[in-house]
Order: structure tokens, then sequence, then C-alpha cells
């Protein structure tokens, strides 16, 4: 495995390229997108710890996507031994390759259902805008200081702490809260991710959805994201009453 730097807006690689690594984020911001005729389509934006490119050596397929960098980038790259020797010998090392198959997985049958979704119109630019997250409970000020956390990297995931019984190594939250039966929380509940160029929470199939400026997603609901609005967002894990309440602000990136 190596480590190489890349400069902003540089291609690591394009779609149809021979699949040759597999890529670690070190530190930076990358897309993954596609041409599709002569329309460039974002499929993700991918940040620190996160992995790319492993499908095609899974399927030894050439690349289905080309990926360039957003800001400066440092990636490990991994080849196709290394890959499966990774796997074999430390089975714990690929469980952040199986999520984050889940992951874009999930995203990418969704996304046919998204593209018939109203948004609103005055929405956050995934560009210029920097986010924090404030407790608006005594439940969510256990974790979240009252002045608010500003959210580093996408996505950012929240959910319910495993219980004594409970042991899914998939459950990887920023955020994980201490929940009792009747729960509020689902295990992995919902993030906020950078989505078409839109700041976004997406409900991850929680059992009672998320309550985003009023309107309810995932759960009963048929639709599983919500862009956010510039200033202030109220953001319910669950139920109406649900303890679990918080407050997302989107502020110019300058301010």
């Amino acid at each position: 495995m190596s480590l190489k730097t890349y400069a902003p807006e540089e291609v690591i690689f394009n779609e149809g390229d021979s699949s040759d690594f597999a890529y670690v984020i070190d530190t930076g911001e990358v897309e993954i997108f596609r041409d599709i005729k002569g329309n460039i389509v974002r499929l993700a934006i991918l940040g620190e710890g996160d992995i790319f490119g492993e499908m095609g050596l899974i399927d030894e397929r050439p690349r289905s996507a080309s990926a360039k960098t957003l800001t400066e980038v440092a990636l490990i790259h991994v080849d196709h031994d290394q890959f499966f020797e990774m796997i074999r010998s430390n089975p714990d090392a690929s469980i952040p390759i199986v999520r984050a198959l889940f992951d874009r997985l999930r995203m990418m049958n969704e996304r046919y259902l998204e593209m018939l979704d109203l948004q609103p119109a005055n929405v956050v630019a995934e560009a210029g805008y920097r986010l924090r997250v404030l407790p608006l409970t005594a439940e969510v000020g256990e974790l979240v200081a009252e002045d608010g956390v500003e959210i580093q990297s996408f996505p950012f995931r929240v959910g319910r702490e495993q219980t004594k019984g409970e042991h899914s190594p998939l459950d990887v939250n920023d955020l994980a809260f201490a929940d009792s039966k009747p729960y509020n929380l689902s295990r992995n509940h919902f993030q906020v991710e950078k989505t078409d160029g839109k700041i976004m929470v997406r409900d991850c199939r929680s059992n009672l959805g998320t309550i985003v400026n009023g309107t309810r997603i995932g759960g009963q609901a048929r639709d599983l994201t919500m862009a956010l609005s510039p200033g202030d967002n109220e953001v319910v894990a669950g139920i109406e009453e649900s303890p679990y309440r918080f407050r997302l602000i989107a502020e110019p990136a300058s301010s």
C-alpha cells in the first residue's frame, strides 16, 4: 500500500479505465460522477476514511464511474492482492468496505425515486456553507455542547447506542444516544449528507422515521430525504414528542 497526494480538481480515474486499485481517503474530499450523454451526474462526495474503487477489484470490470478530487487529497492505494489479503487476514478491516457497499447500493436504488421528488427551492448548497448541530433537548445535550458542534465530514450519522446483547460492527455513528424501550431511535437512524449539490437529511429506513422542518421522511413516509434550508432547521428522530431533537444551522462559510 502506498500514499499519494493529488491536487484539487485532479482526475483519479475515468469511467471505463481498468480497475487497478482501491483507494482509502486519508485526507480531503473526492467526487464520484458519471458523464451521461454529456450531462455530469454526481453520484457521491466522499471524505476522510471512505473507500472507493473497490468494486472494480471485486468484479474485475472496468470503472463504472469517474473520480476526481475536490480539494487537495491524500489517497492510500490498495492493489488487488493487498485488498484481498487485508480481508483475509484482518476481517475487521473489511467492515468499512461492506458498509460503504451497502450505503452506495441503497443510495443508488433510491435515486430513481428521489429524481421525482420536489425539494424546496431555497436549499443549502453543498459548497459555501458550514453546518452546525445543536441540542434542542437535554437528552441531545448530553453529547452535543450547547453552542453546537460543526459537522466536518459527511455523511454525519446519528443513531441509537448499542445495548447489552446487541452487537453490529456496521453501526458506525458520529452521535450514538442511549435510548430505552419503546425506542424512538433506530440503531442507524438518519444521516446528514451531500447529494446532488445540496446538503440533505436522509432517513436510514428507521422504524419511526425522521421529521425535518415539520415534514416526515422515512418510517411510513414514501420519501427518505429532505434538503436543508439556509439558517435554522429542526430535525426530530422518531415520533413528534421524541426527546431526540436537533437544531441544524446552515451558515455561509464566510460568516
